[in-house]
């Protein structure tokens, strides 16, 4: 599946199909992935987030 990045402001911004939208309406996420998490190389991964926002 395809999607774009977007300047949103000063920052950059992806759009998330419908199809992916996390169920629970959750607005918060961390990014990870990547060797560290075991995922292969230049794989980025987003997940709801239970921590609070600073």
């Amino acid at each position: 599946m395809l999607t774009r990045v977007f300047k949103s402001g000063n920052s950059l911004a992806v759009r998330i199909p419908k199809e992916l939208a996390f169920a629970d309406g959750a607005q918060d996420v961390e990014i990870g992935g990547g060797p560290t998490d075991g995922e292969r190389v230049g794989t980025n991964i987003l997940r709801p987030s239970n921590k609070a926002w600073p």
